[in-house]
């Protein structure tokens, strides 16, 4: 366009441009979110005195500059849930809290949960629980959050293993990855597990319903505690061992070195290896019987587990001195011991996944 012309009537206010751009933007870029971010927590957080205004500006920048980056990582397309009141709301809780503390470890515990909840744009049990636990996670300390991390461990990790391959699971690998960061933190205190209760965090213990790390591990992991057999001395079962050696392997903790056991991670694991060789009944009760004479008791196997990682000997102490051995995980506990356990782990199983299992 090179010639323009205009004209309006009385009163009228007549714009002019010789270049037009029309931006559709269906989208929330990380530069609104920022701006977004910033007008949510001045306009909200407290006047403070002193230099205390400067340094809670510069957290509360930290914060969402960290969450931004975290959320493109995870999930780019939750940006758009910065248009959200309920979220707005739940992002101004994580720079408050982390304004307040400037704790780092809080803080990346505050931003994991915060991209959970971002994945969440409808109402729902999920939702409600995240921003729950938004709020809750800054009450509790870090031998709190160890306690209900390892309580986590047990009740939604462990029954994983039980679908494992024996012959190559690492059971010292897997205490590394989910008890061995907490282990320096847990503490017998009774008054950690009150405050728990308090915080919803989880219900008050019934010894009917133990959490003891032996329950589940011996429930689902048995066969990894086998006493050790000399197969060749016994008869009916090295027959059996010649025509399926695939139920059979070394055993670890055999005396003389050349031991061997069933294969099998669990009582249920053994029943489908059966199965799917077409053994006999006859066979089938001589190998189900093998298996069940040669499991360790609870004892035995504890002490394995410290020969394993000597910091177990700590673990069993903990839980067997304490009302935390026995505690019930609530909805919101396990919200915050999953994105603990992220922290150090990384991207796992979806939280999802343990609300819906929770009981």
């Amino acid at each position: 366009m090179t010639k323009q012309s205009q004209k309006g009537g009385d009163n009228s206010n007549n714009l002019q441009c010789r270049d037009l751009t029309i931006i559709n933007n269906e989208g929330t870029t990380p530069a609104e979110v920022r701006e977004i971010a910033k007008a949510v927590f001045v306009e909200n957080f407290y006047t403070l005195a002193g230099n205390a205004p400067t340094t809670a500006m510069h957290r509360s920048e930290e914060i969402t500059e960290n969450f931004l980056q975290k959320l493109q990582q995870e999930n780019p397309e939750g940006l758009a849930m910065a248009q959200d009141p309920d979220f707005q709301y739940g992002l101004f809780t994580v720079q408050k809290e982390y304004a307040r503390h400037g704790d780092k470890d809080l803080g990346e515990l505050l931003i994991d949960i915060l991209v959970e909840r971002s994945k969440h744009d409808k109402r729902n049990l999920l939702q409600i629980v995240l921003n729950e636990a938004l709020e809750v996670a800054p009450k509790l300390t870090q031998e709190q959050m160890a306690a209900l991390s390892i309580a986590a461990f047990i009740r939604y990790i462990i029954p994983k293993f039980k679908d494992a391959d024996i012959v190559d699971f690492d059971l010292g690998a897997q205490l590394d990855n989910y008890i061995r960061p907490f282990v320096d933190h847990l503490s017998k205190d009774p008054m950690n597990y009150n405050h728990l209760v308090y915080s919803g965090c989880v219900t008050n213990y019934s010894i009917s319903e133990s959490f003891l790390i032996q329950g589940p591990l011996h429930k689902n992991c048995c066969g990894l505690f086998f006493n050790g057999l000399r197969i060749k001395e016994m008869g009916d079962v090295e027959g059996i061992q010649t025509k399926y050696p695939s139920l059979f392997m070394p055993c670890p903790w055999g005396e003389y070195g050349d031991e061997e056991q069933v294969a099998a991670m669990n009582w249920d694991h053994l029943q489908k290896l059966m199965d799917d060789l077409d053994i006999s009944i006859l066979e089938k009760k001589i190998v189900g019987e093998l298996f069940s004479n040669s499991r360790m008791d609870i004892n035995e196997y504890r002490g394995k587990c410290e020969i394993i990682r000597p910091y177990m000997a700590k673990v069993f102490e903990f839980l067997d001195g304490s009302y935390m051995g026995y505690m019930r995980v609530t909805s919101v506990g396990i919200a915050i011991a999953h994105a603990n356990i992220k922290r150090h782990v990384g991207e796992f199983a979806d939280l999802s996944n343990w609300i819906n299992k929770a009981s």
